[in-house]
C-alpha cells in the first residue's frame, strides 16, 4: 500500500516483522513498512540485537566515524528546525502526520516505535538519537520506489564499496555495487508528502539530467574520493569521505566540526553554478542603462537549489554606486533590518517601511495549499518551482532609470549570487528567532563592472 493511502485512511506508518531464522549468534529478521500493527516489544528487542549504535563502529573506523559525526546525517535528529517542524506538523494535522518526518531523520526511531505523537526527543535510544547513522545506510537491502523506508538486511553483514574486505570478528563485510550509485540516496532524497505531491525530488532531478548517462552519481560530489585504510590497521585503499556535505550547517557551535562544515559548504556552493555579466562599458547621457546577469546550472547534477526548496534561498544581489560619491544608484537583493529579503515576506515591506523589491531574482520553491502559499510542505497540494534545472540557465534583466544616473560620470556595478539554507522569517515563525544570527549567507559567484556615462 502506498504511503499516501496510509495517511489518507489515518493509518500510522509501522513495521511488520517476521522472524525467518535464528541461531546462537544472530536473528535474521525481515521487515517492511506497509502494515497496520506496531512492532511488539519482543520484536523490537530482537531488532536491537541486530543493529549497532555508531559508537560501536568508532574504534575500528575512526576516520569515517569522525567524518560522519560532523555530517548533517549525524545532525538529522538533533536539528532544532526539524523538531520544530515535526511538532507543528503534528499539531496542524491532529497527529495524522505520523512518521512522515521521523522515518527519514531517524529510521530507527520509527522502527523501534520510539517517536509516537508527542514524544520527548530526550527519551529515545542512542541509536535513534544518532539519526542517519552507519547501519542506516550500510544495512540497506531493498530500495522501494515511492517508499521512504527501505528494507534492511538483518544478518549483521555490512555492505559497501570494498570488493575485497578484510575479515573481522565483529561483522561480516560484503561488496554491494549499489553503494557506488545514487540508488541508495533515493529513499530520503525523493519523496511525496501525504497528499501524494512530490515535494523533494533531488533524485528525480538527477535521474532526468545527463549525469546518469555520464555515470556521475551523487557520491562523486557529496562523498569525495580519499585514500586511507577503511579500518584500523587495514590496507590503504581508495575510499569515499563521509562528510556527505550539502548546503546545511549545524546551528550549535559545539556540534562536532561546525567550522569545517562551513568551509566545505562554502567550497561546494562556490563551484555549483556559473555567473556571467552582460554589461556595456558605457551608457549615453540621459539614457536608462539596461544590463543582464546570466546564472547557469552547468556544473551540478540536480536543480539549484534542490531538496527542501521551500526553505532554501538563492538570489542575485546587484548594487550600483557612484564612483565619486559612493551613493547607491540602484540595488536589488538587499536585506531588511530583520535580515529578510525585501519581498512580500518582509515585515518591513508589509508595514510600508521599505518598498517591495520588484527587481529581485529569487530561486526557491513555494508550497501551495488552496492556491495560497504555505510554509509547510507536507500540506502542499502543488509546488511552484523557481529553481534552475541541470544545464539550465536564467537571464536576470535589470534597468537603471535615466534619472538615477543624472549627476553621475562613472558608476560601479557589483553582482553576487548568494545562498542561505533558511530565511529568517521562517525561523521566527517556528519560534526559533534565536537561531537567526547563526544563519550564514554564502557567496556563490561574485563579479563587478565599471560603467562610464558618455558626456
Amino acid at each position: 500500500m502506498k504511503k499516501e493511502l496510509l495517511f489518507k485512511f489515518g493509518i500510522l506508518l509501522t513495521l511488520f516483522v517476521v522472524i525467518v531464522g535464528c541461531n546462537e549468534s544472530e536473528q535474521v529478521i525481515q521487515f517492511t513498512s506497509a502494515t497496520k500493527a506496531p512492532l511488539s516489544a519482543d520484536s523490537i528487542a530482537k531488532l536491537r540485537l541486530v543493529f549497532d549504535d555508531p559508537e560501536q563502529c568508532k574504534s575500528c573506523h575512526p576516520i569515517h566515524f569522525e567524518q560522519w559525526a560532523m555530517s548533517m546525517h549525524a545532525y538529522s535528529f538533533k536539528d532544532p528546525v526539524f523538531h520544530a517542524l515535526h511538532k507543528i506538523g503534528q499539531e496542524r494535522s491532529n497527529n495524522s502526520l505520523g512518521q512522515f518526518c521521523i522515518e527519514c531523520h531517524s529510521p530507527f526511531a520509527t522502527m523501534f516505535n520510539e517517536a509516537p505523537a508527542g514524544f520527548d526527543p530526550k527519551t529515545v535510544s542512542s541509536i535513534s538519537a544518532h539519526g542517519v547513522s552507519c547501519v542506516v545506510c550500510h544495512s540497506i537491502d531493498k530500495v522501494i520506489p515511492g517508499q521512504n523506508v527501505p528494507t534492511y538486511h538483518t544478518n549483521r553483514v555490512k555492505y559497501g564499496t570494498i570488493e575485497d574486505p578484510v575479515p573481522n570478528s565483529f561483522h561480516t563485510s560484503q561488496y554491494d555495487k549499489r553503494f557506488l550509485t545514487s540508488e541508495v540516496c533515493q529513499p530520503c532524497h525523493d519523496f511525496r508528502n501525504p497528499r501524494g505531491v512530490l515535494v523533494e525530488k533531488t533524485y528525480t532531478e538527477w535521474e532526468n539530467s545527463t549525469y546518469p548517462r555520464r555515470n556521475i552519481p551523487c557520491q562523486d560530489c557529496h562523498m569525495e574520493v580519499m585514500t586511507g585504510p577503511a579500518a584500523v590497521n587495514g590496507k590503504v585503499r581508495t575510499l569515499h569521505e563521509h562528510h556527505m556535505v550539502g548546503v546545511d550547517v549545524p546551528f550549535e557551535d559545539d556540534f562536532p566540526g561546525r567550522e569545517k562544515t562551513i568551509e566545505l559548504v562554502a567550497f561546494l556552493l562556490k563551484y555549483s553554478i556559473q555567473m556571467s555579466l552582460d554589461i556595456k562599458n558605457t551608457v549615453p547621457k540621459d539614457q536608462p542603462f539596461d544590463f543582464r546577469v546570466l546564472v547557469e546550472n552547468s556544473i551540478t547534477g540536480h536543480n539549484i537549489p534542490s531538496g527542501s526548496i521551500f526553505e532554501r534561498q538563492m538570489w542575485v544581489e546587484v548594487v550600483a554606486t557612484d564612483v565619486q560619491t559612493n551613493d547607491t544608484l540602484f540595488s536589488t537583493g538587499l536585506l531588511d533590518p530583520n535580515k529578510d529579503l525585501r519581498n512580500e515576506r518582509s515585515d518591513f515591506v508589509k508595514g510600508g517601511l521599505f518598498p517591495l523589491d520588484t527587481n529581485l531574482y529569487l530561486f526557491n520553491g513555494t508550497a501551495q495549499k488552496h492556491g495560497m502559499p504555505t510554509e509547510f510542505f507536507w500540506e502542499a497540494e502543488a509546488v511552484q518551482n523557481s529553481t534552475i534545472a541541470p544545464h539550465g540557465h536564467v537571464y536576470c534583466n535589470y534597468t537603471i532609470p535615466a534619472n538615477n544616473l543624472k549627476n553621475t560620470k562613472q558608476f560601479n556595478i557589483s553582482v553576487r549570487t548568494l545562498f542561505r539554507a533558511f530565511p529568517p522569517y521562517f525561523l521566527r515563525k517556528l519560534g526559533l528567532s534565536h537561531l537567526v544570527p547563526k544563519l550564514i549567507v554564502f557567496p556563490m559567484e561574485v563579479d563587478s563592472r565599471r560603467v562610464t556615462i558618455q558626456q
